[in-house]
């Protein structure tokens, strides 16, 4: 089962995943709607004067003021990337690479690193008091062929295409959930919120 925050709103639905124009199947997908007042969720408000954009393969930082003056290129992400999206809070980008796994990285392209290997199953994770580094197990799952991606304020969620389930971790690698929504091709997926 899945545990969702009652307080928080999602979006849940299926997308068709193709490639060279052969639909191979659907895979689901979950996205965090942030209320209009999502600030308060996470952070202290702050005045917004810029905002990104994602286009294929790279993420720009666009200024509201002036879209000519001060657009810079942030990030470039490796181009099978399937997914993206930004910690507004911890200003970090997640993204996930078919090649390599779910990587992150600082909005200016800074601190480019490997979070969820796609060979081994395995997370890397860096104590942010100072500790040790630890290598978590990530309880057999592959991580092959991770397609959606997106962050809460504690968790890290990704698809696969393989196993057709919603993965989970905390963002300190610890607490790894997955929940199968793969079921018979004439029903439509649930999603259930529990307490």
């Amino acid at each position: 089962m899945l545990r969702l925050s009652r307080r928080l709103r999602y979006d849940f639905k299926s997308k068709s995943v193709n490639r060279g124009g052969r639909a191979l199947f659907n895979t689901p997908q979950l996205a965090l709607v942030l209320p209009q007042n999502h600030h308060t969720l996470r952070s202290p408000p702050r005045q917004l004067n810029e905002f990104l954009a994602f286009t294929k393969d790279n993420v720009w930082r666009i200024p509201l003021a002036n879209e000519l003056v001060g657009t810079q290129l942030l990030s470039n992400i490796s181009s099978d990337s399937g997914s993206i999206v930004a910690d507004c809070a911890e200003h970090n980008l997640y993204w996930n690479s078919m090649s390599t796994g779910i990587r992150r990285s600082q909005y200016d392209g800074s601190d480019n690193q490997l979070v969820l290997p796609q060979s081994t199953g395995n997370l890397e994770s860096v104590s942010l008091d100072g500790g040790p580094s630890r290598l978590i197990s990530a309880q057999g799952e592959s991580g092959k062929q991770m397609y959606g991606i997106t962050v809460s304020s504690s968790r890290i969620y990704w698809t696969t295409l393989r196993t057709g389930s919603i993965n989970s971790l905390t963002k300190t690698g610890a607490d790894f959930k997955a929940t199968n929504f793969r079921q018979k091709p004439d029903q439509e997926p649930s999603l259930a919120l529990t307490s």
